[in-house]
């Protein structure tokens, strides 16, 4: 104890120098000094000491070891604020596992080729049916018990091909990254969906979608809406859907790996720069009010995008119209096309079929103003059954395998022909590909670009809105 009250008497002397050294003898009595620690004082001044020092050891440790970061939060914007524009958390890449149909007109057959080994399991099971060494490219095909491939049959309505290395598998001439799952819908019909992460699957939208010669910030732009896009649709789909969007442009562009062009030349589907592009925007999403939205986005818009309420019933708030100055050097800027009257007539017979109307031969076709918006032209059909009125977005859709590409448009009667000239190319709402490719030349970023054809939306990372 006396060496101890020796320690404390030389921090307190430390602490206060005007303080006199003071000894205990082995009674407890002070020698030596004026003033003495009395056993009370002795045990305050101890226990200071030892926090002290455990204080100085804990300080050492955390200056050698930083301090874990500190928790991301995505600020709340009241109504009426400016957008939030903090830079979402990098994220690991994503595990999750997205269903794309692949192309859906094929009828009751397609050809399937796997360069390795594979299994051959049911839809859901883990088990494998069998195990094969490669197949050369063999017929798939629809039976009345279920689905030959090459020339075994099995009595199966759901099949899944899971390569040992991706990519291995190819369908109709392209190869895909993850399995692939062919449903058999009847005997006289079967589907084919590619099942494989996100990351991988985004890497071939953005090239599918836009060349790399539009620039770094449209493409960040590309894999952000695209992805936004993709996680809405896998949202809407449900679990009883065999996929959750389509390969083509009817969902958004998706060419796989790679895929052999006609005369046999063999294409990429995505590159080192795509796979860049998804890794540095990863996890990132378009949010409106803290949810997710439909982020529709055309080719052209022609100058000035439409109001996506104009065009789908989920359109969400950010969809609105806005000027565009940037496309205006893409091809489909302006167009026209001349449709023969038996070729419009046919198509307006076709269309009317479909959605159950009594329409008959075409006689006449003529403009009848807008839509309340102003925005969209309407058209009054006459037949010689019925007459009917429908917008432009209709008319789009009507003649699009003939040349019509965008809702904006007039119509004009020539001697044996309809002459249609429009502006744009696709439905015209949201992000205008074209230009975002503009305002990315002119030093735009990405972030500027989401803003301008998404006004009000936030860029988000994808693990806060799932978690929400």
């Amino acid at each position: 104890r006396n060496e101890t009250h020796q320690i404390v008497n030389r921090w307190v002397s430390f602490l206060n120098p005007t303080y006199r050294f003071h000894s205990l003898d082995d009674g407890g009595r002070s020698h030596g000094g004026e003033e003495a620690l009395s056993n009370r004082q002795f045990l305050f001044c101890f226990l200071v000491i030892v926090a002290a020092l455990t204080a100085g050891a804990w300080w050492s440790d955390a200056r050698q070891s930083p301090l874990p970061p500190p928790l991301q939060f995505r600020p709340f914007n009241y109504p009426g604020t400016k957008p939030a524009t903090t830079q979402p958390t990098p994220q690991a890449p994503s595990k999750k596992t997205i269903r794309v149909g692949l192309a859906q007109d094929r009828g009751d057959q397609f050809t399937l080729a796997v360069d390795g080994a594979f299994s051959l399991r049911r839809v859901g099971e883990a088990t494998p049916i069998e195990r094969i060494p490669k197949l050369a490219a063999a017929r798939v095909v629809a039976t009345k018990k279920g689905i030959r491939i090459g020339g075994k049959e099995y009595a199966e309505a759901k099949l899944e091909v899971v390569p040992e290395t991706s990519p291995d598998v190819w369908v109709d001439g392209h190869e895909y990254r993850g399995t692939v799952r062919i449903v058999r819908k009847s005997e006289r019909a079967i589907q084919t969906v590619n099942v494989l992460p996100m990351d991988e699957y985004l890497a071939s939208v953005v090239d599918s979608e836009m060349p790399a010669e539009f620039g770094e910030a449209a493409r960040q732009s590309q894999a952000i809406v695209a992805r936004t896009y993709a996680q809405y649709q896998m949202q809407q789909s449900g679990a009883g859907s065999p996929y959750d969007l389509h390969a083509s442009t009817r969902s958004q562009k998706y060419l796989g790996f790679q895929y052999r062009a006609d005369g046999g030349r063999l294409l990429a589907g995505e590159s080192a720069d795509s796979r860049r592009i998804v890794a540095e925007t990863r996890g990132q999403v378009l949010t409106s009010r803290g949810r997710l939205f439909c982020t529709y986005y055309c080719a052209v818009c022609g100058g000035h995008t439409l109001n996506g309420s104009e065009l789908f019933a989920d359109a969400a708030a950010p969809l609105r119209s806005v000027p565009c100055t940037w496309c205006e050097p893409a091809r489909n800027y302006r167009w026209s096309v001349e449709i023969p009257k038996a070729t419009f007539a046919d198509a307006a017979q076709r269309y009317f079929r479909q959605k159950g109307v009594e329409f008959g031969q075409l006689r006449s076709v003529r403009s009848v103003g807008t839509t309340p918006s102003g925005e969209l032209p309407e058209f009054e059909l006459r037949g010689d059954r019925s007459t009917q009125r429908i917008t432009g977005d209709a008319l789009r859709k009507m003649l699009w395998d003939h040349g019509v590409l965008s809702p904006r448009m007039i119509v004009t009667e020539q001697k044996s022909t309809w002459l249609v000239a429009g502006s744009g190319h696709g439905h015209g709402a949201g992000m205008c590909q074209w230009g975002a490719r503009g305002m990315g030349q002119s030093g735009k970023t990405y972030r500027q670009i989401l803003s301008h054809y998404y006004p009000g939306a936030e860029i988000t990372g994808l693990s806060l809105v799932i978690s929400q």
